[in-house]
């Protein structure tokens, strides 16, 4: 009689394969079960970033430590054959386990990356239509603490360490609400609206404009978007010309009041050589020495001019570079 039963090589053979298969859908699943959804909103995407992070971090290196321990395993028993293979399977699965990881932290970093970039509100209460403008001025950090000039009635802010309050002439508060951003921050008063503007508070590359009623302090909005470093804000009439600055990317946009909104965002090639300019019709941007004009309701670049490269004299330069918007003048 014909021993029809398969030979135990052919039998390892399909255990192997077996088990590789299997360890390759781990690797899938684990990369499913770290990815996000594509529609996730950004703020969710920073709280998940660490966590991601680190739990790449703990799989490549068991990865890593699969490949050492499967190479030596394979080498050192390379004559006891389901030891061997065992060996083998675990050096040949590693890689694929880094390769979905890599994947995985690749495709989350591009998707925040996007929702970083269009930015993300939080609606507590809708600026009101009267609180586009007058513009009273803004008061700018160089460390913890700033206070704005006295407001109409004397009353003036003050955005302090862990506050931002509205105190009367007296010294006494009229009303206190926890400061919204980490220094150095940016103070704008305009209308019936305080803002405050500077980095967020729970994330390291978060910035964050927050609205308050200048009556009674509440918190009507809150934006935020991916960025490090923030140019000063320019606000005029109904929009706030921002600029923002990572180590990979710059970007201006500009928010509209009293419905707030994104109006435009516009990807640069470098940073901005000093804060921008907001005016009636149209947007100024210094750009490497060049004067890039656009369009204050769309963010189309209408032109763009050499000013530095040589000096052409409307405007002052520092170096190759724009210092000035006016010659002899401040930023």
């Amino acid at each position: 009689m014909v021993d029809r039963l398969p030979s135990r090589t052919r039998l390892s053979g399909v255990l192997v394969a077996i088990v590789f298969l299997g360890l390759a859908l781990v690797a899938w699943g684990v990369g499913i079960w770290l990815a996000p959804a594509a529609d996730t909103a950004y703020l969710a995407l920073q709280q998940r970033s660490d966590d991601l992070h680190r739990w790449s971090l703990s799989l490549l290196s068991a990865a890593a430590a699969g490949v050492l321990v499967g190479l030596s395993g394979a080498l050192l028993l390379r004559r006891r054959r389901w030891l061997g293979t065992s060996f083998r399977v675990l050096l040949l699965a590693s890689p694929l386990l880094a390769a979905g990881t890599l994947a995985t932290v690749t495709t989350f970093d591009g998707l925040i990356e996007r929702r970083g970039t269009e930015g993300q509100w939080i609606l507590h209460e809708s600026p009101l239509a009267g609180a586009v403008g007058p513009n009273l001025g803004r008061w700018s950090e160089s460390e913890p603490g700033v206070a704005s000039d006295a407001l109409p009635d004397g009353d003036f802010i003050t955005l302090d360490r862990f506050t931002l309050t509205r105190k009367r002439p007296d010294g006494t508060f009229r009303w206190v609400r926890e400061r919204p951003a980490q220094s150095p921050a940016h103070l704008l008063v305009s209308g019936d609206e305080v803002l405050v503007i500077g980095p967020g508070l729970d994330y390291p590359d978060d910035l964050v404009v927050a609205g308050f009623a200048l009556e009674d302090g509440r918190e009507r909005f809150a934006y935020h978007w991916l960025g490090d470093r923030l140019l000063p804000p320019i606000l005029e009439r109904d929009g706030l010309l921002l600029c923002s600055v990572r180590p990979s990317s710059a970007t201006a946009r500009l928010l509209r009041w009293p419905i707030p909104e994104s109006a435009w965002i516009l990807p640069l090639p470098a940073p901005p050589d000093i804060p921008p300019r907001l005016e009636a019709e149209e947007a100024l941007l210094a750009l490497r020495g060049e004067v890039w004009r656009l369009e204050r309701t769309t963010g189309r670049v209408r032109g763009r001019r050499n000013a530095c490269r040589p000096p052409t004299g409307e405007v002052a330069c520092d170096g190759d570079r724009v210092g000035a918007w006016h010659p002899g003048g401040e930023p």
